[in-house]
């Protein structure tokens, strides 16, 4: 179906908060998969909080790039998660290892992008843009990048480096973005109007403050009632309505390409 990439250019806006809480009601088929370049394994401990310890996952996965068979490496990789339809792949361990992985991210984006293609959606946590180790091939393969931002100045000054590079390829043909913003925190100074015009790319959704709701993202049986949770929800629908829109754009250029 689709490979979604979320990502922040600057601080810690949520972004591994937000993909467990979209991952909880996600309803389709989904998989997750952990790309952060800060390492320790976020997704996994938002997700199991240490309940149980998890195989070097991306050393394996480089081992069988290497070999030609990362299809099958990825699929054993896969872990399932309590109380949640939606599955994982755990990402570096550490910050040092991501930067090991440079050779694995180029295949493991082609084979994500055939998942994605196939009965499931794929989101990516690729946490913060510019680090050393970040999976950049992935953010270029994806379907639709949503980039997390504060509304204050110094966040928005280090998101606009990156609207900037995206801008050029933020749109498929009849003018669909393949890359949002996603407002976060307080709407001041500045409003999502005034960031979409400054930036020049759309914001798809807002995600209001609540460190409690956002701290029991991925807990298994937690059931959190907020502004928080409802503002995900709103997210995870304005992401899935974007993704069908762009396919209804792309279908008919696709099948004019065809052979006849």
């Amino acid at each position: 179906m689709s490979l979604i990439v979320l990502a922040a250019a600057a601080g810690s806006p949520g972004v591994t908060t937000t993909v467990a809480a979209l991952a909880r009601s996600w309803p389709r088929d989904l998989l997750i998969v952990d790309a952060d370049p800060t390492g320790g394994c976020g997704l996994p401990i938002t997700f199991l909080h240490g309940l149980t310890s998890l195989p070097d996952t991306m050393t394996d996965l480089v081992y069988a790039a290497r070999d030609q068979r990362l299809g099958e490496a990825v699929s054993r990789a896969v872990q399932p998660l309590p109380d949640c339809s939606a599955r994982l792949l755990p990402g570096p361990r550490s910050h040092a290892q991501a930067v090991a992985l440079a050779e694995l991210w180029e295949p493991l984006a082609s084979e994500l992008t055939m998942l994605g293609a196939g009965e499931r959606d794929v989101i990516v946590d690729l946490g913060r843009l510019g680090l050393a180790g970040s999976a950049t091939p992935v953010l270029r393969a994806a379907d639709f990048t949503g980039l997390l931002t504060r509304c204050d100045l110094t966040s928005l000054a280090a998101t606009r480096q990156w609207s900037d590079q995206l801008r050029d390829a933020a749109a498929i043909a009849g003018g669909a973005p393949r890359c949002a913003l996603i407002a976060v925190g307080p709407a001041h100074p500045y409003q999502p109007r005034e960031i979409s015009d400054a930036l020049g790319l759309p914001v798809l959704g807002k995600l209001r403050h609540d460190a409690r709701a956002g701290a029991l993202a991925g807990r298994i049986g937690s059931r959190i009632s907020s502004g928080w949770t409802r503002d995900v929800a709103a997210l995870g629908e304005a992401i899935r309505r974007q993704m069908a829109e762009n396919e209804a754009i792309l279908r008919p250029a696709t099948l004019a390409g065809a052979p006849r």
